[in-house]
């Protein structure tokens, strides 16, 4: 059954069939009270790390440098299969690792979201020098990556990776030996 008039006519409050209890102020009320523990409740106590117990042999932190892995890329038919390539065997590497990646002239959206779903912590440079000679492109991207680490003072073990050879682990692991 509805109102005569429009339905905006009718208050919500007119229909509403929820219950809303009373306002109890409850610091008043429960001041004196106190809640006594459960017979059956166990309580343990508990012994931090450096408060007397060394922990031996529980964790296996190895303390590792940053891997900084610069590669240069540039938009191409082949580009989105080389970088996911990359990045799955990214993945694998041990942390800490950073991934540098420089495009030429612009970000592409492409190459911002296949960085985004490697899972690999990674930064996306774009180099935008203006060139003539096309072979000078690589060095270019590289010295924009050195400048941002450089300029961040990212410290590491640094690696020039392109996008279109093969890696296996074993070569970022023997360059975290690197003294």
């Amino acid at each position: 059954m509805a109102p005569f008039g429009g339905f905006d006519d009718a208050r919500s409050s007119d229909f509403s069939l929820e219950i809303k209890p009373p306002v109890v102020n409850v610091k008043e009320e429960m001041k004196d009270v106190v809640i006594p523990r459960p017979d059956n409740v166990v309580v343990n106590s508990v012994k931090l790390p450096g408060s007397g117990e060394e922990v031996q042999g529980k964790f296996d932190y190895v303390s590792r440098k940053l891997l900084i892995v610069v590669t240069p890329t540039y938009n191409r038919a082949l580009q989105a299969y080389y970088l996911h390539r990359l990045s799955e065997v990214l993945k694998l590497v041990k942390s800490p690792l950073l991934w540098v990646v420089v495009e030429m002239n612009v970000a592409s959206a492409e190459t911002a979201d296949i960085l985004r779903k490697t899972g690999v912590m990674y930064r996306h440079l774009v180099c935008s020098k203006n060139m003539t000679y096309i072979k000078d492109r690589g060095v270019h991207q590289r010295n924009v990556a050195l400048e941002h680490i450089e300029h961040h003072r990212l410290n590491g073990i640094v690696y020039f990776a392109d996008d279109d050879n093969i890696y296996s682990l074993e070569l970022f692991e023997s360059i975290r030996s690197i003294k």
